[in-house]
């Protein structure tokens, strides 16, 4: 399986200043405008490492010290790493694909989704949001008696689709294929050792994710059953089942990365104490300004050769005024040569071509105004959803952005490290795995005498090596009311009852529904989604 933040055994790798800053580094060059061709430029390198030198000194000690927050050997890490991806991201544009890494272990692609595609998602998300302002359904009483989340601003969003109302009720909630009800898997009744790691499973709740079948070629993707909380007469006439499968099957290339970066080992923990080694300030900068002549003057260095295991006198100031060595020495490793970044193996066991894969769906519009609210402020950390639903990776698409200022969507690792943000633009596609806590910094609107929006769509993707068979919407029928006759009629009239004269065809429906188990109404829906919603905050999701 793949790792998971709640597993208990999933322990995040140290970040020490020199790494944070290398990464840092990184990311803000991959996020510069045509970054592939002034990559390959030493000179417009050189000067993104002054940039990054000025800005990561804070280190100093009364201006009159400074601790070597970049030195040579940093510089020519970085650069290989630089290198490798500038050279993976070309290959990548030879081949028509769009991905491009940016924080570790995080990918993302730009105008990935075609144009026609977008717009014709746009269409229908205005047409769901229409269907459902005009007409008080489930999902509309819902909207306001659950929130999406306890972070969210209730009267600015709109969720179209939320996978949190009507889960799979252990105990209660049937199996089409026996008509028994679903139990808890026995994986997860085993005994567990603490109260916090108890709370990291629910014995009363998993929400239903639904099947989406890709083809071998991965150019293809069939959603196999309804959605749950997507009314599925709004779903049949807008086509939303098939647009929502087409702009999965662009989502396969990232969701392929993000868990080929999983199933890397996991990087060696750092070392228990850094060194800080400070100098005079003078003679850092002359130091750091030789090294960068050198590097932009010398050929590539192989990474192989690099220094990167230095020697630090504990008592260095006075070893170095007597030109010797003491006997108290500290290895240093700033950088792990080893923890250059390289394009992530990906066998054809790992990927998610030809295989069928257990999606949740979170369909959601953001409305400011002047009349509701000219900020938008989304509240703690999270990650989603708990061991039930064993999801590993997240994708997130900006369908469309107005009259708001940048989002930008933070990570961080554990409680450990605030990694860095990604700018969340119109038609940018982000994926990322499970284990990292995310949160959208807030935003507001740019002109505040008119509204805005932003529309985003989500693929929460199960874990597709988990052990134990998450229910699904193939295996189990809709709960709500009104939906389970829709979805009685679409089964029945796929098979022989389906040529019967209209009339008969209808009582025998209408017996079939008196005969099955009541549906789940909206009072208690309400009630087992709060449930779930105070079991995830409990979880800190």
């Amino acid at each position: 399986m793949y790792p998971h933040p709640l597993d208990g055994d999933w322990n995040p790798d140290l970040i020490t200043y020199p790494k944070y800053h290398h990464r840092a580094f990184i990311v803000s060059a991959l996020n510069k405008p045509d970054w592939t061709t002034q990559a390959a430029d030493k000179s417009i390198v050189v000067r993104w490492f002054r940039e990054a030198q000025e800005r990561d000194n804070k280190y100093s000690v009364f201006r009159v010290l400074h601790h070597r927050t970049w030195n040579e050997s940093d510089v020519k890490y970085a650069w290989q790493e630089l290198s490798n991806c500038r050279k993976y991201v070309e290959s990548l544009r030879a081949e028509g694909c769009k991905v491009e890494p940016d924080i570790r272990g995080i990918w993302k692609a730009d105008g990935m989704v075609s144009e026609e595609l977008r717009e014709k998602l746009i269409k229908a998300i205005s047409s769901l949001e229409r269907i459902q302002k005009n007409r008080i359904t489930t999902s509309d009483k819902l909207r306001d008696l659950d929130p999406p989340h306890p972070g969210y601003e209730h009267r600015n969003v709109v969720q179209l689709i939320n996978p949190s109302p009507w889960p799979v009720i252990y105990g209660r909630t049937r199996n089409i294929a026996d008509a028994k009800p679903i139990e808890l898997p026995a994986e997860l009744q085993k005994p567990r050792n603490t109260k916090a790691l108890w709370r990291r499973y629910s014995d009363e709740f998993c929400c239903l994710p639904t099947e989406f079948e890709v083809s071998a070629d991965g150019k293809q993707t069939k959603v196999l059953s309804y959605i749950n909380n997507l009314p599925q007469a709004d779903e049949q006439e807008l086509g939303l089942r098939k647009t929502l499968g087409e702009i999965f099957t662009c989502f396969v290339p990232l969701f392929n990365h993000v868990l080929a970066d999983l199933s890397r080992p996991q990087p060696r923990g750092a070392p228990a104490m850094e060194l800080l080694e400070f100098i005079p300030t003078a003679e850092y900068l002359q130091e750091w300004k030789e090294a960068l002549d050198r590097f932009e003057h010398e050929e590539d260095s192989n990474p192989d050769t690099f220094d990167y295991m230095e020697e630090h006198c504990m008592d260095h100031v006075q070893c170095r005024e007597k030109k010797r060595k003491c006997k108290k020495v500290c290895h240093v490793e700033r950088l792990d040569r080893w923890d250059i970044w390289t394009p992530p193996p990906m066998p054809e066991v790992l990927r998610l071509e030809g295989r069928k894969l257990k999606v949740f769906v979170e369909l959601s519009s953001i409305h400011l105004s002047p009349e509701t609210g000219f900020e938008y402020r989304q509240g703690d950390w999270r990650i989603n959803a708990r061991l039930n639903e064993r999801i590993v990776a997240t994708g997130l698409y900006c369908i469309e952005r107005e009259n708001i200022t940048e989002v930008q969507i933070d990570f961080k690792m554990s409680f450990l490290h605030n990694l860095s943000g990604i700018s969340f633009k119109e038609h940018r596609a982000i994926a990322f795995p499970n284990v990292l806590e995310y949160r959208t910094k807030p935003f507001e609107l740019v002109d505040r005498h008119r509204p805005g929006h932003l529309k985003m769509l989500k693929f929460y993707l199960c874990d597709p090596t988990d052990p134990y068979e998450i229910p699904t919407t193939t295996t189990v029928a809709p709960q709500q009311k009104g939906e389970l006759k829709f979805w009685l009629v679409d089964q029945l009239r796929q098979g022989r009852l389906g040529r019967l004269p209209e009339e008969i065809f209808e009582q025998i429906v209408d017996q079939i529904v008196q005969a099955m188990e009541p549906g789940i109404t909206v009072q208690a829906a309400s009630e087992y989604s709060s449930r779930a919603q105070f079991s995830k905050a409990m979880c800190g999701i």
